[in-house]
């Protein structure tokens, strides 16, 4: 007997009232399931199954009026599946073939006893339980068959082969493959070559049996082609049957069979993707960045936000935004929601307050609204922490107009390239710069934004780059009004979600090459500054380039004149001269004006907006806005316009290179002046030095040579003291006009420089000069640069006096017209000494007088020294005038000489007091080669 305890109702239709009765009690005694009821015809047994549950009849065959098997039939036109037993006691072959046929659920005669009541109650069980069993089984399968035909996918069951053969289709087969489930069962149509996607069916074969070796189900993502040809991404579930439609169980074995379920995972995907790209987006910020989902949860966050919070940006997502919620605190009403419900595009501020993990902070944030075809996608934020810079904001108010602009307008341009070269995502930054919507940017060639780049090139680049590989370089973007401007970009190939994609993050550089391109205008332009011969060709140089180069019509220079004390215009561009009547000029009296300031000051001068500057020179200027800039002891340079607040920061800088440039052209240019003065001076000077020359050596030598021949006429006729007396007067004579011409030729300019090596120029000299009294004491190694002749005249005249002035030796063994500080000429030879071998060297013998020659301690020059009795402090002024001399027989030239060598290479010669107490002289200004 069955253990299920639920009752079965029994209609027992009999028309023997107490049989019914005893089969009633016979069979509740039996089971207490049972229950039964009973009926004495059919027709009473009909009303009684119209208003009550009955599980099973049964019926005797032999009644009154109608037979068991009439009755059955009645049953079986309402109640098809009821049990139905025909309990009688008149059996026949007859009868129960007529009872099968017309749906009899069991046949059963009566008997003697009671266990043909323990018989009943069993087949009575057995037909009941079957009724119940199928009917649990259809309604089972009316479930999965309403279960199947909503679900969102595919069921199926199909052969393990990489055809995949399907034997049985159901659910949405047309809506998601665009094939009835006829067609895939008939094999019209075969799921492995005409719908599952050709770059996908290895990868799924391999999966799918890696899982089934294993004995477990397995999970696939996958892409199909559509009947009309579109590309849909499905999510499968499925595993391994046997023959009896079971599992296969876990023991790894081969499988026939596959039974699963396939769902169109296309949007999930495509939202996967999406983002991805948000994902990569928001990474790529060098800001904190976040994209938060209607309630204020973060649902992407980049590491600039997880560090600044202190986590990692997984155990942000899904967390509520602290940020959202200090910017409803802070304000009326609620302007996040707002936001989300499409209310408000975008959200901008600061707030101050207490973040997790990282503490106080002034945070500067843009939240705007994201859409995705039309619809709410979540809220971009943008946020940095600009506490440090509001600390200094609060020291510098002033500054704090200009920072908030800069912060408002830093969002860089970002685009994503698909590998053809086409954009498949811009940011709103972008969208804005080149004035176009963002679906009017979607699926636009890169080719027809960056005027620079071709497609072929664009293609092989892209190509050629690595996943993590990034690319730096410059282009041009066109607006959509054809507009164009530089950009740097910065380009790096991503994988977003198993698709290849460029992303581009870019910036404006159009006032870094307005600056590049101005400062190349600017060295262009030196050359022509570098040739101007003179100030005036400087000016208009100046004016042209400002025109040419800066873009600035309105300018013109004014010069100083040579007391520095007036600015007066040079030259103005035509812009400048159809402004005004006539150029003004500027000095530090009466009314002040920008232009003095400046050049009083050297400091450049802008002015935003003339009106409203008191020190304007003309209250009435046509001019709105202008720089002034100063040209050093030169003058100043004036740049104007009619437009206020027309320079900016770009103009202030080319400014202060370009008055550079200029003031250095015009020193150029004014040495050159001077330059070409002194060269005309020397010219002047040198003429007179040459008639002076012709002068002494005709009108005076002459003269005297008649004398001395007249002289040597009278001692061949007579004999006199006196004519003694008249040579040496011819003598000191023929001194006096050596001097005077080598006065007149060293005054000349000097022609010939070249390094020369000084020891071995005053050895040269000292053998000219030297005595046995004096010695000579060389304490350098230098070259200077100097013309070599004359300066072996200076040190030969410089020896000659320091030997003269501190010699001890007869003057009747010296010429007559040795230098005594003032004479020129050389003391008589003596024997050639042996130099010290110590050093500094030395030439000549151990004697009262050394000389020595030597570099200056700081290097500007040298000097000739000796140990004599010295210059007094008083004449030291006057040595090097033309003529004195402390000796009777000196000429007076020999230093004067020495100053206009030294002159004549640009030095200066001075004397004083050597260390040894006698005379030194220090000729400074000398280049060396040390």
């Amino acid at each position: 007997m069955s253990a299920t305890p639920t009752t079965i109702r029994v209609l027992h239709v009999d028309d023997d009232p107490d049989l019914s009765a005893l089969v009633a009690s016979a069979l509740e005694r039996e089971d207490d399931r049972f229950e039964v009821v009973t009926a004495t015809n059919p027709d009473e047994g009909l009303e009684r199954l119209a208003g009550e549950r009955v599980d099973c009849v049964v019926s005797d065959y032999d009644m009154p009026g109608t037979n068991g098997i009439e009755f059955l039939e009645r049953v079986r036109a309402d109640r098809p599946d009821l049990p139905f037993i025909l309990y009688t006691g008149k059996g026949s072959e007859e009868v129960a073939s007529d009872a099968v046929s017309a749906g009899v659920t069991d046949y059963l005669q009566k008997g003697t006893g009671t266990d043909q009541y323990a018989l009943l109650a069993n087949r009575i069980d057995n037909a009941v339980s079957a009724a119940r069993s199928r009917r649990a089984l259809e309604e089972r399968n009316r479930r999965l068959e309403t279960l199947i035909s909503n679900l969102p996918g595919i069921v199926y069951r199909c052969e393990n082969d990489p055809g995949w053969p399907m034997e049985f289709v159901a659910g949405e087969c047309a809506a998601i493959t665009g094939y009835d489930a006829a067609a895939l069962e008939s094999g019209e149509v075969n799921w492995g070559e005409d719908v599952l996607h050709p770059d996908d069916r290895e990868r799924m074969w391999e999966t799918v049996q890696s899982a089934l070796s294993d004995g477990g189900p397995f999970e696939v993502t996958y892409r199909i082609r559509t009947a009309d040809g579109d590309v849909r991404w499905m999510w499968e579930r499925g595993r391994a049957i046997g023959d009896d439609g079971g599992g296969t169980g876990g023991d790894g074995g081969s499988a026939d069979r596959i039974e699963g379920f396939i769902t169109d995972v296309t949007e999930r995907r495509e939202r996967e993707q999406t983002l991805e790209r948000y994902r990569s987006m928001v990474d790529a910020m060098p800001h904190s960045a976040c994209i938060y989902d209607a309630d204020g949860r973060f649902a992407v966050v980049n590491d600039h936000l997880a560090d600044f919070l202190g986590t990692t940006p997984a155990n942000l997502e899904g967390a509520k935004s602290s940020l959202v919620e200090e910017i409803r605190a802070g304000a009326d009403g609620d302007p996040f929601r707002a936001l989300v419900d499409g209310e408000r595009e975008e959200l901008r501020g600061e707030v101050e307050a207490r973040f997790p993990e990282y503490g106080r902070a002034v945070v500067d944030y843009r939240l705007a609204r994201l859409e995705i075809g039309g619809e709410f996608d979540g809220v971009v934020a943008v946020a940095r922490d600009v506490t440090e810079r509001r600390e200094r904001e609060r020291e510098l108010a002033a500054t704090s107009a200009r920072l908030e602009a800069l912060v408002g307008n830093s969002p860089d341009m970002i685009h994503v390239l698909d590998p053809d070269g086409r954009i498949v995502d811009a940011n709103p930054r972008l969208c804005d710069a080149l004035n176009r919507g963002e679906d009017d940017l979607l699926g636009t060639p890169v080719w027809e934004v960056d005027e620079t780049v071709d497609p072929d090139v664009v293609r092989s680049l892209l190509d050629g780059m690595a996943v993590g590989e990034s690319r730096k370089f410059d282009g041009r973007y066109r607006r959509a009004d054809g507009s164009t401007f530089p950009v740097e970009i910065n380009l790096v190939r991503v994988d977003l979600g198993g698709a290849d994609r460029y992303l581009a993050i870019s910036r404006d550089i159009t006032e870094r090459k307005r600056r590049e391109d101005a400062l190349a205008g600017l060295t262009d332009a030196t050359e022509g500054f570098m040739d101007a011969p003179d100030p005036g060709t400087v000016a208009e140089h100046a004016v042209e380039t400002a025109r040419s180069v800066l873009g600035r019509d309105v300018n013109g220079v004014w010069l100083a004149d040579d007391a520095g004390e007036r600015l007066r215009p040079v030259v103005q561009t035509e812009a400048a001269d159809a402004l005004f009547d006539e150029m003004p000029t500027f000095d530090g009296e009466g009314e002040g004006s920008l232009a003095w300031e400046a050049f009083e000051t050297g400091d450049l001068v802008v002015c935003g907006d003339l009106a409203d500057e008191p020190e304007r020179y003309n209250p009435d200027t046509p001019l709105s806005s202008e720089i002034v800039l100063p040209l050093g002891e030169y003058g100043v340079a004036v740049v104007g316009s009619t437009d206020p607040a027309d320079f900016d920061e770009v103009d202030v800088s080319l400014a202060h290179v370009f008055a550079s440039t200029v003031e250095a052209a015009l020193d150029r240019a004014a040495r050159e002046d001077e330059s070409r003065r002194h060269r005309r001076e020397l010219e002047r000077q040198n003429e007179r030095l040459d008639e002076f020359a012709s002068i002494v050596s005709h009108d005076l030598r002459n003269p005297l040579q008649v004398a001395t021949a007249r002289l040597d006429f009278v001692r061949e006729e007579c004999d006199s003291d006196h004519l003694d007396a008249v040579e040496r007067a011819h003598d000191r004579m023929e001194a006096l006009i050596e001097d005077l011409l080598t006065l007149g030729r060293e005054g000349k300019a000097v022609l010939d420089i070249e390094p020369v090596d000084l020891d071995a120029a005053a050895r040269s000299c000292w053998r000219s000069v030297r005595t046995p009294e004096a010695t000579l004491a060389v304490e350098t190694d230098a070259a200077v640069r100097a013309d070599r002749s004359r300066l072996q005249q200076l040190l030969e005249n410089l020896l000659a006096n320091a030997v003269e002035h501190s010699s001890t030796s007869p003057r009747s063994h010296a010429r007559e017209d040795t230098v005594k500080h003032g004479s020129t000429t050389a003391q008589p030879q003596a024997r050639e000494d042996s130099p010290d071998p110590g050093d500094p060297a030395t030439d000549g013998s151990t004697g009262a007088v050394t000389v020595r020659v030597g570099r200056l301690d700081d290097g500007s020059g040298f000097f000739v020294a000796d140990d004599g009795p010295g210059i007094d402090e008083a004449d030291r002024d006057r040595v090097f005038s033309s003529g004195y001399s402390t000796a009777a027989e000196g000429t007076g030239f020999g230093l004067s000489i020495v100053e206009q060598i030294a002159e004549a290479h640009g030095w200066s010669v001075g004397v004083v007091e050597s260390e040894a107490g006698g005379a030194r002289f220090e000729i400074r200004g000398v280049e060396t080669d040390a």
